[in-house]
């Protein structure tokens, strides 16, 4: 067998990186690629650029990471080095003549395939942050002066315009309302493109929702439910959402990720990606992956938020908040109960269960938290009432 030399496994090694790291790239596409995008008119003139404030509030949320800056103010672009998340293969001259033996290079996939993983879920990460804050000038304001999330966004012709709707609770018909309101905000922003006002988000918007944990079942039957208190959902199937570690748990965001094709939608915050290269470094007997992945920061006219009509908060900070009870119910083998599975109920409301035996069969048992509430069935039906606690029902049958 011919050797190969550890600058030829390099080369083949590079091959196995690309195929690995490339497939894995485009699967984990950063769902907040456009959460936030750079304004490109000149409002603020050079002399009220607050380039320290800004800079400062990127270094925190890259957690103090350095920042390779070019001039400034005369050029606007800065590269923000990916440290946190940048990670390395380090693999000596025996291990690569080792995978060269076994002609399996390969071995290392997994492990190139996890770099991309979490380069490109590093987005979210960063981007969440900056949307929860977006209520302070930690990261700067937005284009004219006020925080990402304000109420009077001006604009030239004095028209007001705000990405902050009140919620009014977390059931599901509240959240469904609230989000009828937060599209509208977005789907009414006015901006500046080509030179005048020009209504921004003109197309059908690909919407993505964030919320706590609290929120998920929520969310969940918003997205998946056909009907809403016997009325059609019209948000089924119309949005994804994330969950995230938002300290007020049942105010949510709903994000613009629809790129209509004006400037203002260009990201401010954008992932770079860099060629997952090896180099060989024949002097400490190892071969190095370059650093993968950098962030590129669209800084035109100091505008830490860029364009604040790509987010809208539902604030339920002051809203009636709604605990929730979950309702587990199966059934044996010759009959039903409905509805089956796990239910949502709100504390302090009544759940009816449908009981239906099949033909030539009646209720045995019927049990809820492990007591027989048999008896207490009426015409098929049995109600929990005044929910505090979950629950667990199961119901048998037995010939009749």
């Amino acid at each position: 067998m011919t050797t190969k030399t550890i600058t030829q496994l390099v080369e083949e090694f590079n091959r196995v990186v690309e195929v690995a790291f490339g497939k894995k790239t485009l699967e984990y596409q950063p769902k907040l690629h456009e959460l936030v995008a750079s304004y490109p008119v000149p409002y603020a003139p050079t002399s009220e650029l607050i380039w320290e404030q800004f800079l400062g509030g990127l270094s925190a949320v890259t957690d103090g990471e350095p920042i390779n800056a070019m001039t400034l103010p005369s050029n606007y672009k800065i590269i923000i080095s990916n440290g946190k998340y940048g990670q390395k293969v380090q693999i000596t001259e025996s291990e690569f003549e080792r995978a060269g033996r076994l002609s399996n290079l390969a071995l290392y996939t997994s492990k190139i395939e996890s770099m991309a993983v979490n380069a490109k879920d590093d987005p979210i990460v960063r981007g969440l942050a900056m949307l929860e804050a977006g209520h302070t000038n930690i990261y700067g304001t937005a284009f004219d002066g006020k925080n990402f999330f304000a109420t009077d966004h001006l604009f030239g012709d004095a028209i007001s315009q705000s990405n902050i709707v009140t919620g009014h609770g977390n059931t599901l018909q509240q959240v469904a309302f609230d989000m009828d309101a937060a599209y509208a905000a977005l789907k009414g922003f006015y901006g500046y493109a080509g030179g005048g006002k020009k209504l921004l988000n003109k197309n059908e918007l690909k919407i993505m929702v964030f919320c706590s944990t609290k929120m998920v079942s929520v969310f969940k039957a918003l997205r998946d439910k056909d009907f809403i208190s016997g009325t059609s959902n019209m948000w089924k199937g119309a949005f994804d959402f994330e969950v995230a570690p938002f300290s007020d748990l049942y105010t949510f965001y709903m994000v613009n990720l629809e790129n209509d094709g004006y400037a203002q939608n260009k990201p401010i915050l954008n992932p770079i990606e860099k060629e997952a290269r090896l180099k060989n470094n024949l002097n400490q007997e190892s071969a190095t992956m370059d650093g993968l992945y950098k962030w590129q920061v669209d800084l035109r006219q100091g505008i830490g938020y860029g364009a604040w009509y790509k987010a809208v908060k539902v604030d339920n900070s002051a809203a009636p908040v709604t605990t929730y009870h979950t309702i587990a119910t199966s059934a044996g083998s010759n009959g039903t109960i409905s509805p089956a599975g796990f239910t949502n109920a709100a504390n302090g409301s009544d759940v009816v269960l449908t009981i239906t035996p099949a033909e030539g069969y009646v209720v045995d048992k019927l049990l809820v938290n492990g007591s027989d509430v048999t008896a207490s069935i009426v015409t098929g039906t049995y109600t929990i009432s005044s929910i505090s606690e979950n629950k667990v029902v199961t119901v048998t049958f037995k010939e009749s």
